[in-house]
C-alpha cells in the first residue's frame, strides 16, 4: 500500500470495504483502463458496480482480479488489515 501508515492513519483511510475497493480501483485503473484480454480502452459498468466491462469483448474485471486480494474469502477490509499488520 505504498508508504508506511501509522495504525491511526490506516484506520482513518480504510474504514469501510468501499474505501478498500476505491483504493484498489485507483491503483489499478487510475491511469486509465485497458482490457486485460483485448487491450481495448473503453468500458461500461460490469456485473457489479465497481467492476469494469470491456465494450469490445465484454470481459468483466473486478478491482481485485490479478491482485493479492483475488478470490480472498474474508471481507476485503479484514484482508487489508492483515496486509497492513504483516508489513509493519
Amino acid at each position: 500500500m505504498g508508504k508506511q501508515f501509522t495504525l491511526r492513519e490506516f484506520q482513518g483511510r480504510f474504514q469501510t470495504e468501499e474505501d478498500c475497493y476505491a483504493y484498489l480501483c485507483q491503483q489499478k485503473w487510475g491511469k486509465g483502463y485497458a482490457c486485460r484480454r483485448c487491450q481495448h480502452k473503453e468500458y461500461v459498468q460490469g456485473k457489479k458496480t465497481i467492476w469494469k466491462r470491456c465494450k469490445q469483448c465484454n470481459y468483466d474485471e473486478s478491482p481485485t482480479a490479478k491482485t493479492l486480494f483475488h478470490q480472498v474469502k474474508s471481507n476485503i477490509l479484514d484482508a487489508f488489515y492483515m496486509c497492513y499488520r504483516g508489513s509493519s
